[in-house]
């Protein structure tokens, strides 16, 4: 294992051993951590491979969530090349190692509004949602209950946009859409509600 970094600092003890396990002789290229939860993630070169390994401290209660998502959840990204391959897990350290794939966050970057990240997006969804169905028979005859519960009366207070909130929404688009109306000092959510008027008229 190279030299002692702040990165690796963050693993325990065992953590260390069992990855010197699995990636003898690894070297660290880039700690991807936040630092804002219990949780390292370190990008590996082992043999002319990368690989990244996260970690759990004992403050961390989203290393088993992840595992699940990967070992339930993931085969139809991951058969994709969308989402990496697990590839080894230790439950007990809160210790994983998987593939690493190439990319870059669309947030922030020069295509953080091309509608066709979203497009990608909501087509991975349809294939992880698509897995497994289920047929909740009391659902309907529940809704029914609440609605006859509150006087009949359809309560859309907690899902009405207001207008500070509609704006903060910042959509795709939005920002092409302001640009196209010609108005001073007029915002991305104003514009679109310009847009939308015009063509309910």
């Amino acid at each position: 294992m190279s030299e002692m970094t702040a990165g690796m600092g963050n693993l325990t003890v065992y953590q260390r051993e069992l990855l010197a396990e699995w990636l003898p002789d690894a070297e660290l290229v880039h700690d991807h951590s936040w630092g804002l939860i219990g949780t390292t993630a370190l990008e590996m070169s082992h043999e002319g491979v990368r690989y990244i390994v996260k970690a759990g401290d004992e403050r961390d209660h989203h290393l088993a969530r992840e595992l699940r998502a990967h070992r339930l959840w993931l085969e139809p990204w991951v058969s994709q090349g969308r989402a990496p391959r697990l590839l080894r897990a230790d439950d007990d350290a809160k210790l994983l190692l998987r593939q690493y794939l190439e990319g870059e966050p669309a947030a922030g970057s020069t295509r953080e509004y091309d509608p066709d990240i979203y497009h990608q997006a909501g087509r991975l969804l349809v294939r992880l949602h698509s897995q497994v169905s289920l047929e909740n028979k009391e659902y309907e005859a529940e809704a029914k209950q609440k609605s006859r519960s509150s006087g009949g009366r359809a309560r859309t207070s907690n899902i009405r946009l207001q207008r500070p909130t509609f704006c903060r929404l910042n959509y795709p688009g939005a920002r092409e859409l302001g640009k196209s109306i010609s108005a001073p000092r007029m915002s991305a959510c104003e514009a679109a509600r310009s847009r939308l008027a015009d063509t309910s008229r």
